[in-house]
């Protein structure tokens, strides 16, 4: 009997055993499969993002804004590289599974898109407004994705105007005090208790931003951008944007070309040729919209213009 027992016991245990083998199996080849999904639904989430960044078509003072909803918490990665002849940017995507974050999915390089954002953006709901960037012809549309709160306060009308868009992340008022809990507080004109501040001048139409120990010049509509962005993606995206430019003066004196054949003379080739030099230089972005006016007085008043502002 003893005999028959010991054997009874070696075979449960054996089935014990096998069981648990074929259990573990089972499950880590479905979390292999699972994962794999994941990063395939990633991978297309990532694609499907860069279309719904595509950008909205804007005239200049004109705002276009989206709202963007995932199923369940997500991050969003922003690269910014300036290599190359326009800089590069590529924007990750990332679900959380099992406990812990996957790591990022990433859609193809974007050469032509100026996406603002922090370096990693994280929720359910994110916000895309975008507006267009013009010194004075128009350079870019510049895309400001974010997900976070954020409390403007002592905000001058001319930004409320810009930022009513009816993001519900989006606070207005004259005290510190009446912040909504976990938002980030802009602050302009003072620094006191703020996670942003903005100064500028001639109605903030420049100055510069102190975000995260770091002082961002800005000029017209980048004043969002630095409010928004990282520091890194920033100055990555200001310096692409600036890429840009440098390639579209050396269209429109191209076209300057075309047009004195035709004996008409814009007057403007030398005032493109040193707005490529401010460009190409580590000058204050004031210096660029200071030529920017003085290009767009002389295009106003030329026979045969050379742009349409």
């Amino acid at each position: 009997m003893k005999k028959k027992g010991f054997e009874i016991s070696f075979s449960w245990i054996f089935a014990v055993l096998v069981g648990a083998v074929i259990l573990f199996l089972a499950i880590y080849f479905a979390t292999k499969i699972v994962g794999t999904g994941g990063e395939k639904v990633d991978a297309q989430t990532a694609a499907k993002l860069a279309i719904l960044l595509e950008p909205l078509k804007t005239n200049i003072g004109e705002t276009e804004k989206n709202k963007i909803t995932f199923g369940s918490n997500t991050r969003i990665y922003n690269k910014c590289d300036i290599d190359g002849n326009f800089g590069e940017q590529r924007i990750g995507i990332a679900s959380y599974s099992f406990g812990k974050w996957k790591e990022p999915t990433y859609g193809e390089k974007q050469y032509s898109k100026y996406i603002f954002s922090q370096e990693t953006e994280e929720g359910k709901e994110f916000y895309v407004f975008v507006k267009t960037f013009a010194l004075p012809f128009k350079v870019s549309e510049i895309i400001v994705l974010t997900g976070e709160k954020y409390c403007f306060i002592n905000a001058p009308e001319s930004i409320k105007e810009d930022l009513d868009l009816g993001i519900s992340n989006f606070q207005f008022t004259n005290l510190k005090s009446n912040c909504s809990e976990k938002s980030k507080k802009v602050c302009f004109s003072s620094s006191s208790g703020c996670d942003i501040s903005v100064y500028g001048e001639f109605g903030f139409e420049r100055g510069y931003v102190n975000k995260e120990g770091e002082k961002l010049d800005y000029i017209g509509e980048l004043v969002y951008a630095a409010i928004f962005s990282s520091p890194e993606v920033y100055n990555c995206n200001a310096q692409r944007l600036k890429m840009r430019l440098i390639n579209l003066c050396s269209i429109y004196k191209d076209e300057i070309k075309i047009l004195e054949r035709r004996g008409c003379n814009s007057n403007l080739d030398i005032h493109l040729t040193e707005m490529i030099n401010l460009a190409n230089s580590n000058v204050s972005l004031s210096y660029l919209q200071d030529k920017s006016e003085q290009i767009k007085a002389i295009n106003d008043v030329a026979e045969c213009k050379l742009f349409e502002t």
